[in-house]
């Protein structure tokens, strides 16, 4: 908590924060309706962003996409938003992190927070199963490297997926980002995530939990726990068995049948 932070070390800290306060509050006031909620629906996001990203997460109902753009290019002349250099032809964006605070209290005040937090993993969860062609093709480098750079954000998505139940969501975020924790050693992370997702209760498709308990058997395979990658992956197995999927049936036959080692 920032603001929080500059109130706990001495009398004199007060001032600036008031300051710090009042900058941001006239700052924030001074924006146009359309781009006070749009920087408000920008607290979401972690890490950095990009315009696409924007498009599906920023428009709520009855907004007009256009307007969002217009809107996101005015908050970066306001200095509310800052571009960062890619060295690419796709500019990113992200918010300082007391901007982000600030406008994330401003979201939960407007009631828009789990909406908005909602299109986000929505958004995420889709980027994630594009993704899966390239992950099992002949060069899987541009999709690690794409979840690599949107780390944070699938994070969060993670974070409101299981904090609000949705465990369908978790589950699949889970399960397509399992080789990519695997090969970017990710692994404790991986596992944390995994085993959560997993945990949660409600009935989802088989297919989901399939995808899930298999990367949860990647993780206990790189941390040499045969146990665990045994049942993970005879769960996946009996999963996608159910889903009818045979394509992953033959690879977690394959899988299983390498963990004795």
């Amino acid at each position: 908590d920032r603001f929080r932070l500059l109130t706990g070390g001495s009398r004199t800290a007060m001032p600036r924060q008031r300051t710090l306060q009042a900058a941001i509050d006239w700052s924030y006031h001074s924006l146009e309706d359309e781009e006070a909620r749009l920087f408000d629906r920008l607290s979401v996001f972690r890490g950095g962003f990009t315009l696409e990203a924007v498009e599906h997460v920023g428009v709520g109902e009855g907004d007009d996409p256009l307007y969002v753009m217009d809107s996101l290019f005015q908050l970066v002349d306001k200095s509310m938003v800052t571009v960062i250099n890619t060295g690419t032809d796709e500019a990113r964006y992200r918010l300082l992190e007391t901007l982000r605070q600030y406008a994330g209290e401003r979201l939960v005040e407007s009631g828009l927070a789990d909406d908005t937090r909602g299109r986000h993993a929505e958004y995420y969860l889709n980027m994630t199963h594009e993704a899966q062609p390239v992950i099992w093709g002949t060069n899987p480098a541009p999709a690690f490297v794409l979840l690599e750079t949107n780390h944070d954000n699938l994070r969060a998505a993670l974070e409101w997926a299981i904090g609000s139940e949705e465990r369908e969501t978790a589950l699949r975020l889970v399960g397509n980002m399992g080789f990519f924790w695997t090969m970017h050693r990710h692994i404790h992370e991986g596992d944390d995530w995994s085993k959560r997702a997993i945990a949660m209760d409600g009935e989802v498709p088989p297919d989901a939990l399939a995808s899930a308990t298999y990367a949860a058997g990647l993780m206990a395979v790189q941390q040499m726990d045969a146990p665990r990658a045994e049942a993970m992956y005879s769960e996946s197995l009996d999963c996608y068995q159910a889903s009818g999927d045979e394509t992953w049936i033959a690879r977690m036959t394959f899988f299983l049948a390498g963990v004795p080692w």
